[in-house]
């Protein structure tokens, strides 16, 4: 049986010897009707394809599978790897992965093989409870695939959605929120209590929606790894900040002056189309 509530996941896991773990961020969903939500929200329906990190003890893998797709699941715990083996084994559209999701940020690579090799022209939807350190980096990830999928939906801190979703001059304006702007829209569905996790979680949580739209990826790439340069100096002067990450005064003067930004502005200040203008014109093409 797949629990759904915080009585039914604590009967599970003291069955299996198993307990929450605080290194991997264990919150499991334990509310049938956010889970009901999340598939509402992510708009998942037969034949999609989605990929679910960390599905923990599967209670949105079966909302998921209920609603007729076709789920691609990576888990780190091997405890919880064997408990949704004997739950979800026989399920047909339920393809599992021991291991972690991500390798240096990136999506693991027999993961995203599997996933090219089965999407053909289906939707390809990201739809998880995410792990608190993962999403970050998956959202970064993602956003400069150049197969990404149509759309992520994700409970993530709302710390984090803050960050994705952020306008400019914001205190949490910075690379990622510039990045997902510049490759498509994001916003948050709903904000979250803890309670709605096992064992509650203590901080609050945001349900977010990301969709990719077309881009020029390698502009996006420049323009994401300025912006990185950029905010590792965020308390400097724009001019200070581009030079403080390596970029020459001389030629930072004139490129400001080419597209009329006033070298003393805060980072922050600047909207996401600024960052790819500039990295045009200060960063060495990619090889």
């Amino acid at each position: 049986m797949i629990p759904s509530t915080p009585a039914e996941i604590r009967t599970v896991l003291s069955d299996r010897g198993l307990a929450p773990r605080k290194r991997f961020g264990q919150h499991f969903l334990a509310d049938a009707n956010l889970r009901d939500a999340v598939v509402r929200e992510a708009g998942v329906g037969p034949g999609d394809l989605v990929i679910e990190v960390g599905p923990g003890l599967g209670t949105l893998t079966r909302g998921l599978l209920d609603a007729g797709a076709e789920v691609m699941a990576a888990e780190v715990d091997r405890g919880l790897c064997e408990f949704l083996t004997e739950a979800l084994g026989a399920e047909e559209r339920f393809v599992l992965f021991t291991g972690d999701a991500l390798t240096r940020g990136e999506l693991r690579g027999d993961l995203l093989a599997a996933v090219r090799e089965r999407r053909g022209s289906r939707r390809l939807l990201v739809v998880s409870n995410l792990p608190y350190a993962v999403a970050t980096p998956l959202f970064a990830f993602l956003a400069l695939l150049p197969d990404a999928p149509d759309s992520v939906t994700a409970m993530v801190q709302r710390e984090v959605a803050l960050r994705m979703t952020a306008a400019p001059g914001s205190r949490d304006y910075g690379p990622l929120s510039i990045l997902l702007n510049l490759r498509g829209q994001t916003r948050v569905v709903r904000e979250v209590g803890g309670r709605v996790f096992f064992p509650s979680a203590p901080v609050q949580s945001a349900l977010v929606r990301f969709v990719p739209g077309a881009a020029d990826l390698e502009r996006l790439r420049a323009a994401d790894r300025l912006a990185r340069g950029v905010f590792q100096h965020r308390r400097k002067a724009l001019g200070s900040a581009l030079r403080a990450a390596g970029h020459e005064p001389e030629r930072v003067r004139e490129v400001l002056a080419a597209l009329g930004i006033d070298g003393g502005r805060r980072p922050e200040t600047l909207v996401p189309a600024d960052f790819p203008a500039l990295a045009a014109r200060l960063l060495p093409p990619m090889p």
